[in-house]
Protein backbone atom coordinates (compact mmCIF):
# COMPACT_ATOMS: atom_id res chain seq x y z
CA UNK A 1 0.00 0.00 0.00
CA UNK A 2 2.99 2.31 0.42
CA UNK A 3 3.54 2.65 -3.34
CA UNK A 4 -0.01 3.97 -3.71
CA UNK A 5 0.92 7.02 -1.63
CA UNK A 6 3.97 7.92 -3.74
CA UNK A 7 2.11 9.18 -6.83
CA UNK A 8 3.78 6.56 -9.03
CA UNK A 9 2.11 4.21 -11.49
CA UNK A 10 1.10 0.81 -10.13
CA UNK A 11 1.67 -2.26 -12.32
CA UNK A 12 -0.24 -5.51 -11.75
CA UNK A 13 0.98 -8.71 -13.39
CA UNK A 14 -0.97 -11.97 -13.62
CA UNK A 15 -0.84 -15.28 -15.47
CA UNK A 16 -3.41 -17.98 -16.11
CA UNK A 17 -6.27 -18.29 -13.67
CA UNK A 18 -5.02 -15.27 -11.67
CA UNK A 19 -5.97 -12.82 -14.43
CA UNK A 20 -9.55 -12.37 -13.21
CA UNK A 21 -8.28 -11.71 -9.69
CA UNK A 22 -5.84 -9.06 -10.99
CA UNK A 23 -8.69 -7.32 -12.83
CA UNK A 24 -10.71 -7.32 -9.57
CA UNK A 25 -7.76 -5.88 -7.64
CA UNK A 26 -7.29 -3.16 -10.27
CA UNK A 27 -10.95 -2.15 -10.02
CA UNK A 28 -10.85 -2.14 -6.21
CA UNK A 29 -7.73 0.05 -6.25
CA UNK A 30 -9.24 2.49 -8.74
CA UNK A 31 -12.63 2.74 -7.08
CA UNK A 32 -11.77 2.55 -3.37
CA UNK A 33 -8.13 3.46 -2.76
CA UNK A 34 -6.91 5.66 -5.63
CA UNK A 35 -10.01 7.62 -6.55
CA UNK A 36 -9.56 9.40 -9.87
CA UNK A 37 -6.85 7.02 -11.11
CA UNK A 38 -6.91 5.83 -14.71
CA UNK A 39 -5.62 2.84 -16.63
CA UNK A 40 -2.49 3.58 -18.64
CA UNK A 41 -1.75 0.27 -20.36
CA UNK A 42 -3.35 -3.13 -20.44
CA UNK A 43 -1.08 -5.65 -22.15
CA UNK A 44 -2.27 -9.15 -23.04
CA UNK A 45 0.06 -11.95 -24.08
CA UNK A 46 0.41 -15.72 -24.08
CA UNK A 47 3.41 -17.94 -23.44
CA UNK A 48 4.05 -21.49 -24.52
CA UNK A 49 5.22 -23.63 -21.60
CA UNK A 50 6.45 -27.20 -21.61
CA UNK A 51 4.70 -29.45 -19.10
CA UNK A 52 6.45 -32.13 -17.04
CA UNK A 53 5.24 -34.80 -19.46
CA UNK A 54 6.79 -32.95 -22.41
CA UNK A 55 3.52 -31.60 -23.84
CA UNK A 56 3.14 -27.89 -24.51
CA UNK A 57 0.49 -25.53 -23.15
CA UNK A 58 -0.34 -21.90 -23.81
CA UNK A 59 -0.65 -19.73 -20.71
CA UNK A 60 -2.21 -16.27 -20.95
CA UNK A 61 -0.74 -13.29 -19.13
CA UNK A 62 -1.93 -9.76 -18.45
CA UNK A 63 -0.20 -6.60 -17.27
CA UNK A 64 -2.30 -3.67 -15.99
CA UNK A 65 -0.82 -0.24 -15.26
CA UNK A 66 -2.78 2.24 -13.14
CA UNK A 67 -1.78 5.91 -13.18
CA UNK A 68 -2.31 8.06 -10.08
CA UNK A 69 -4.88 10.86 -10.33
CA UNK A 70 -3.70 14.16 -11.76
CA UNK A 71 -3.37 16.89 -9.18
Amino acid sequence: MVILNEDRPVRLLARGKSISQAVNVAEILRNNFIKGANYSEVLIDSEELTNRDGSKSNVSSMEIEILPPKK
